[in-house]
């Protein structure tokens, strides 16, 4: 198998324990991103102001009208006062305006509920939600006059005629509209439940592919780790290739003999060995099949090393966990000034 591939093997198998931490941890964060990201780009779902048309006073099929606005005060923080705009949108001033120039007469429609005994009853009404949004509700019994009264409302806050929101903001949000009759909810009922499963299908989309990026993120750290980081730990860390040959050893591979060979051949050769922390005797005894080497000397850095020595053959040791990024550097710069042949000898613990 290519040594590349045993060693990216390795790779994996040493760092387990990372790749499975860095996976969670990331694929949780990016995963949560993905999910807000997608969440805030696709329309936010409106929270609505339950309507109810009151069948009890009119009996007919007729529907309410209704827009919805949001109020800003001076200081940026919302108006969240209903019953004043309550108060506001039924002053006996504004339904005098009203009858003379629509013809709708709101206080005799007030009386009618009064009449039939439902309590509590307005033709026109304002309510708040969670969010501080406004909605105004218009019920005649009567479609088009809803429709009339709830674009009078509209203009009237367009035109800031009431004096009290005088140093307010009036952010209209929904122009006047008709409510939704039982199938229309009912329809839209179903499409939210579908949308709510849509959602869940989509936000494990979004964690699976949180969790790929997360493994790809990762390895892709580790690796930068062992490009770049201070100690040699992987053939593929370093630049193994500049060298004219090289070999890793390593207790799974069983390859002591092929370590033995490629040091002693040729065995007439005068030879440097350059170790950065030293040879100990399983060093000596993995390396050498004869301990009564004569043509091998050993050194810590070719610099340490006389001019006037002349050798065949320069043999570099990188001890994994051990040998220095630094090290290993300086060493092949200085042994460019060298015309011998270079070989790399990998000790995996």
């Amino acid at each position: 198998m290519n040594i590349y591939l045993l060693e990216i093997k390795r790779f994996l198998k040493e760092n387990k324990k990372n790749i499975i931490l860095g996976t969670l941890f990331f694929g949780v964060l990016l995963g949560g991103i993905i999910t807000v990201l997608d969440q805030s780009n696709s329309e936010e779902e409106e929270q609505e102001t339950e309507i109810e048309d009151s069948k009890k006073i009119f009996e007919n099929n007729s529907r309410s009208a209704y827009f919805r606005f949001y109020i800003e005060k001076k200081d940026g923080s919302s108006l969240n006062n209903a019953a004043t705009m309550n108060e506001l949108f039924n002053m006996e001033s504004l339904y005098e305006e009203i009858l003379v120039e629509t013809n709708i007469d709101i206080e005799e429609i007030k009386e009618l509920a009064e009449e039939k005994k439902v309590p509590d009853f307005s033709p026109v009404k304002v309510k708040i939600n969670d969010s501080n949004i406004y909605t105004a509700i218009f019920e005649t019994g009567n479609n088009k006059e809803n429709m009339i009264l709830a674009n009078y409302y509209y203009n009237y806050l367009l035109e800031e005629h009431f004096d009290l929101l005088e140093n307010h903001k009036t952010y209209l949000l929904v122009e006047p509209e008709f409510v939704k009759d039982k199938e229309e909810q009912k329809n839209e009922i179903s499409q939210s439940k579908n949308s709510k499963i849509e959602l869940i299908k989509d936000n494990i989309i979004n964690i699976i592919t949180g969790f790929i990026f997360a493994i790809a993120l990762s390895l892709g750290l580790l690796l930068l780790r062992e490009l770049f980081g201070k100690k040699l730990n992987f053939i593929f860390g370093y630049t193994a290739e500049d060298f004219d040959d090289f070999i890793v050893y390593d207790k799974q591979f069983n390859n002591e003999k092929s370590v033995q060979y490629f040091v002693g051949t040729p065995n007439d050769a005068e030879k440097l060995i350059l170790t950065e922390v030293g040879l100990d005797d399983d060093d000596k005894k993995l390396l050498f099949a004869d301990s009564n080497i004569t043509n091998v000397k050993v050194n810590n850095s070719i610099e340490l090393t006389s001019t006037s020595d002349i050798y065949d053959e320069i043999i570099l040791i990188v001890q994994t966990n051990n040998t220095t990024r630094k090290w290993f550097n300086k060493q092949k710069e200085l042994l460019k000034l060298h015309d011998v042949k270079t070989k790399i000898v990998q000790l995996n613990n």
